[in-house]
């Protein structure tokens, strides 16, 4: 006989992606904690008017909403755990998303090295989530890689 289990399982992925900045790393660094600069990168696309709250600093935390046609589905809180300056940034980030079907909780650990390369700084974002429902390793990666075109944009 085969038992059949109705409990939901839960999904584990990290994804890492690297980036370098024609930069120093303690300017790189200074740029991403700037709350004006996160603001501003938090703020693309459908995140335009969902910045509630941005506060770069040990214990701070970021919080947003997503959107669409006015209807909230989903808010975002990333509370930074550890900022080692020009050296790391340790934070936990949590996404409810609301659906019709079903909701979805999203649970990421994210760590940022900044490490130096000659006069450029290389950033390694990896980030370790947990999520009931499925979810997709490409989205991910992909929000990742808009973030750092995005803090490209704004340097």
């Amino acid at each position: 006989m085969i038992e059949v289990s109705n409990k939901r399982m839960s999904r584990h992925f990290t994804v890492v992606v690297r980036r370098e900045f024609p930069m120093s790393v303690e300017k790189i660094f200074s740029a991403w904690t700037n709350p004006e600069i996160r603001r501003s990168v938090l703020a693309h696309g459908r995140y335009k008017n969902g910045v509630k709250e941005v506060d770069v600093s040990e214990g701070g935390k970021e919080r947003y909403e997503d959107r669409w046609k006015n209807r909230l589905y989903g808010t975002t809180t990333r509370r930074y755990i550890l900022l080692r300056p020009a050296r790391m940034i340790v934070a936990h980030s949590e996404t409810s998303v609301e659906g019709d079907m079903f909701d979805q909780h999203f649970v990421r650990q994210e760590l940022l090295l900044f490490k130096p390369k000659g006069e450029i700084c290389e950033i390694v974002a990896s980030t370790q989530c947990v999520s009931i429902e499925p979810t997709f390793v490409h989205a991910a990666e992909d929000s990742l890689k808009l973030v750092f075109d995005i803090f490209a944009d704004k340097l």
